[in-house]
């Protein structure tokens, strides 16, 4: 058996590193889901840290900077060990400032960031799922962190759906509901064509050049079998190539309506 580490870092400084011991888990398992789980993790918090940095840093004598650091710690493997960390809470007060700001000019940034700290929150949450226990997979699939990140990821591409959140504050979590919906739906629509594929290849296909086969092998047959018989019965008498194949179909034809 071996051990599966995971080390929790927020932020990730010397001394503020919390370990936890899972203990009697295979790493093998589950490693592939681990690593999809890393790589949307590391994804994310590039896309939020990014944000921080291009946000534009307010300054007073009083107060000093409003803009805490924007720099990030990926998340990684490291022999049987995973280290994970979160997205500090200071970023995320800071995109909530700006977000107010945005929201207020009517900007179209108010819908990015709406939809970026929800992506926040989702990674910190999965992070803190994935520490509660051993079965990652099923925690990660209650909170649906890879549906969710998917839907979050295509809403920052979208500016139809940035600029409904932005003129439609109230209905940020309806709007991004629905495009919930739609990626749905289309998962199960690939899912119809990939089964409809699969019925093509291994069944379809084979039973369609059975009969096509079959259809030549009689044809071609029957076709010898009058030239031959036509041939015997009046030497005189010769059929063409192309007449044989006609008087073939037809007997066919004959034959199928009996």
């Amino acid at each position: 058996m071996i051990a599966l580490l995971i080390i929790l870092c927020y932020p990730c400084n010397a001394g503020e590193v919390s370990v936890l011991q899972i203990n009697n888990t295979h790493v093998s398992s589950h490693i592939n889901n681990v690593v999809s789980m890393i790589k949307k993790i590391n994804h994310g918090t590039r896309i939020i840290h990014d944000m921080c940095e291009s946000l534009e840093e307010k300054y007073s004598y009083i107060s000093g900077s409003n803009k805490p650091s924007c720099r990030y710690n990926m998340s990684y493997l490291r022999d049987n060990d995973i280290i994970l960390n979160k997205i500090d809470e200071s970023i995320r007060t800071f995109l909530i400032s700006e977000k107010k700001t945005m929201c207020k000019e009517e900007k179209v940034e108010c819908g990015t960031l709406s939809v970026i700290i929800k992506m926040l929150d989702l990674i910190n949450i999965a992070i803190d799922v994935a520490i509660s226990s051993s079965n990652i997979e099923v925690n990660l699939e209650l909170i649906e962190f890879n549906l969710m990140f998917n839907v979050y990821t295509n809403s920052l591409d979208n500016i139809e759906i940035l600029t409904n959140i932005t003129l439609s504050r109230s209905k940020a979590n309806l709007i991004l509901r629905n495009e919930k919906e739609k990626i749905l739906n289309l998962i199960s629509r690939q899912g119809v064509w990939k089964l409809g594929d699969t019925l093509s290849i291994y069944i379809a296909e084979p039973i369609k050049y059975t009969f096509v086969y079959t259809g030549n092998m009689i044809g071609s047959t029957l076709g010898s079998t009058i030239g031959s018989t036509i041939a015997g019965v009046s030497p005189s008498v010769s059929i063409g190539y192309e007449n044989k194949i006609i008087i073939g179909i037809l007997s066919i034809l004959i034959f199928l309506k009996r």
